[in-house]
């Protein structure tokens, strides 16, 4: 029986132009109509012809539609119009229509994905972005944080009292040695440091007994400020240096509690409003710590010292200067709580051995635990009836209870033995407290691989700080934290930084720098 023909519908005949070419020569691709019967027509091309027939009932190509004759096995039969098998209509393979080979469909050959071909990554065709454009250099600050410190300055009597011998030089009091460490230090260090300072007990101190010997006053405060100023306020509020020990201003206790609470009264307020800026307090000071102000009723059992004896005042202000301050160390772990920690310097500090008055003040420091009960001061603090108070273990806790102890020391705290080490000691601390951290104007576009720092700049590959994961024991640099805002130098280039006090960092997405 002869089949039942079935008539298909008739394709219309029609051209493209290859994209880009010249009109007037560009050959023409055709799409060849299929009839009813199964004869294909004849297909042209300008400027030439040719035909191709399919002879026989039923023998038809397999079509796919697309006009690149993959009917055959071998083609790709994905209805795109090439052979690439990916659909977009090029031959390019990447399947995003051009011919970049990207994939990224923006027309382009830049590679950066972004839809567009302007290059810049930022996909809205503008080249600009809300915030910095990422392909640009950013300018950014780059002078390292300026700490506020506290110079927190014991003046009690027996640092007019005790004298030591410079080498090569006459003998100077303790107060004297101070005073010209202490000037030195804020000339030498006011454009990387803001200073600030308290003395105690207080200028105006004439008592060397009980609560009057145990005041400080505002008025010996100087507020943290910056630059030329700061040195010249620090060095004014001294007493002189060749103050004598029976003279005005150098009479009084040892109100270390006191003195440190100021310190960090002035600094608490500046650091709570931007704790960016570190804050640090560096107590110097030559004994352990009297004048709890808070005694009151105690009973001295020590006859030497009873209320009235030997013109002795009564037996609070014996206790007063008696007794160590048991609320000196909670106050220094508290503000180190509250992001100040606490340097102490010890001066001419001896281990082992206990706090003892100067000759001719002896009936005055009766009693534990500065004497035992005969009055007798012993040096050695571990002798039979020695002082249960030692100033080293003492100055140790206090240093360890800061949190910046001194590390491969003989002590925690920082022994200035004579005036050399006394200046040498400050000027560690005053370069350890020098901030390695540089604010950035605004956060970078691409934090891990879009900054490069330079210190002091690029002119010598060595110059180049790699990004580290930890600061405390790789060389490089870390962002402070995860707003990208600041980013902190560490190991041998923090120091380099303190020494250049500049450094060189661009910001910016490094592929395309290297394109540019």
């Amino acid at each position: 029986m002869r089949r039942p023909q079935y008539l298909l519908p008739i394709f219309v005949l029609s051209t493209l132009t290859a994209c880009g070419s010249d009109p007037d020569t560009s050959e023409e691709t055709t799409f060849s109509s299929f009839t009813g019967t199964g004869e294909e027509t004849a297909s042209e091309t300008s400027g030439s012809s040719s035909s191709s027939e399919s002879q026989g009932e039923g023998s038809e190509t397999a079509g796919d539609g697309d006009g690149d004759g993959s009917g055959e096995a071998s083609e790709s039969g994905d209805g795109d119009g090439d052979s690439s098998g990916d659909g977009d209509g090029d031959s390019s393979g990447d399947g995003d229509g051009d011919s970049s080979g990207d994939g990224d469909g923006d027309g382009d050959s830049s590679g950066d994905g972004d839809g567009d071909s302007s290059g810049d990554g930022d996909g809205d065709g503008d080249g600009a972005t809300t915030g910095p454009t990422p392909c640009s250099e950013q300018p950014v600050n780059v002078s390292p944080v300026i700490p506020n410190v506290m110079l927190v300055l014991d003046k009690s009597n027996s640092m007019f009292a005790n004298e030591w011998v410079p080498p090569g030089l006459p003998s100077e009091s303790r107060w004297q040695t101070l005073h010209g460490v202490v000037s030195s230090t804020v000339n030498s260090f006011n454009t990387v440091v803001n200073f600030g300072s308290i003395i105690y007990p207080a200028s105006s101190t004439t008592s060397a007994w009980g609560v009057d010997a145990c005041q400080t006053s505002s008025s010996d405060l100087v507020s943290v400020s910056a630059g030329m100023q700061a040195a010249t306020d620090v060095i004014d509020s001294l007493p002189a240096a060749n103050l004598a020990a029976d003279g005005a201003g150098s009479a009084g206790a040892t109100p270390t509690y006191a003195g440190l609470q100021e310190a960090y009264d002035e600094l608490q307020p500046i650091y709570d409003a931007d704790p960016t800026v570190p804050a640090f307090v560096i107590l110097m000071t030559d004994g352990a710590a009297n004048c709890d102000t808070t005694i009151t009723g105690g009973a001295d059992t020590d006859a030497l010292c009873t209320a009235g004896s030997a013109g002795l005042p009564s037996s609070d202000n014996n206790l007063i200067m008696q007794t160590y301050d048991p609320r000196l160390e909670p106050s220094v772990t508290a503000a180190l709580t509250a992001g100040i920690p606490t340097f102490v310097v010890g001066i001419d500090m001896t281990e082992n051995e206990a706090t003892c008055p100067p000759s001719g003040l002896a009936l005055r420091f009766c009693g534990d635990p500065w004497k035992d009960d005969s009055a007798t001061c012993h040096y050695d603090a571990d002798a039979a009836g020695g002082s249960e108070v030692e100033p080293w273990a003492k100055l140790d806790t206090l240093a360890e209870e800061g949190g910046r102890e001194q590390v491969g020391g003989a002590s925690k705290f920082y022994n200035a033995d004579d005036p050399q080490a006394f200046q040498d000691a400050l000027a560690d601390i005053i370069s350890s407290v020098q901030s390695c951290v540089i604010p950035l104007d605004t956060p970078p576009p691409f934090p891990q691989t879009g900054v490069d720092v330079w210190i002091p700049d690029d002119s010598d590959p060595a110059n180049k700080a790699p990004l580290v994961t930890n600061c405390l024991t790789e060389d490089g640099w870390v962002y402070t934290d995860a707003s990208f805002t600041a980013i902190e130098l560490c190991g041998t280039f923090c120091d380099k930084l303190k020494t250049e006090q500049v450094a060189d960092v661009e910001i910016g997405r490094a592929s395309c720098r290297e394109r540019v």
